[in-house]
């Protein structure tokens, strides 16, 4: 309330836009480019970081810290879409968060749901989701 944003529960109350509009087209694109699911995860992380008004974000780094995660988002994908290293630029980023105590709960929980998502719709196999050895999707279903 305090940054005249709804957060998290806004996004469930108003049928997760964030997940349908940006999550899962970003996880899709990098499929359908061949990506590997690590980097489709990471391209649909960032994609969710440009977007989210994350309440988690804001109460820890405030507007700034918000347009920080949006401005790594934004570097995130454009690593991903380059082909350049993006795990040493998210090594230096959480570097950065950490020493800043900003964190991304509302991003963290979408990803989490658009994960699910594509496991639910046979996507993304349940066993990489999961720690259950053997476990698989059971069909594909339309998200």
């Amino acid at each position: 309330r305090a940054f005249g944003v709804g957060g998290v529960v806004a996004e469930a109350r108003a049928g997760l836009p964030s997940v349908f509009g940006a999550a899962l087209p970003a996880w899709r694109e990098a499929r359908a480019r061949g990506r590997p699911l690590d980097e489709a995860a990471f391209a649909a992380l960032a994609a969710l970081m440009q977007v989210v008004e994350d309440t988690t974000a804001l109460h820890r780094g405030g507007a700034a810290g918000l347009a920080r995660l949006r401005r790594d988002g934004r570097e995130l994908a454009r690593r991903l879409e380059a082909g350049l290293d993006h795990r040493a630029f998210l090594a230096e980023a959480n570097r950065a968060w950490c020493a800043e105590r900003l964190t991304m709960g509302g991003v963290a929980d979408l990803l989490g749901v658009a994960l699910g998502l594509l496991v639910h719709a046979g996507e993304l196999p349940a066993a990489v989701a999961s720690p259950e050895e053997g476990t698989q999707p059971t069909g594909s279903r339309e998200i």
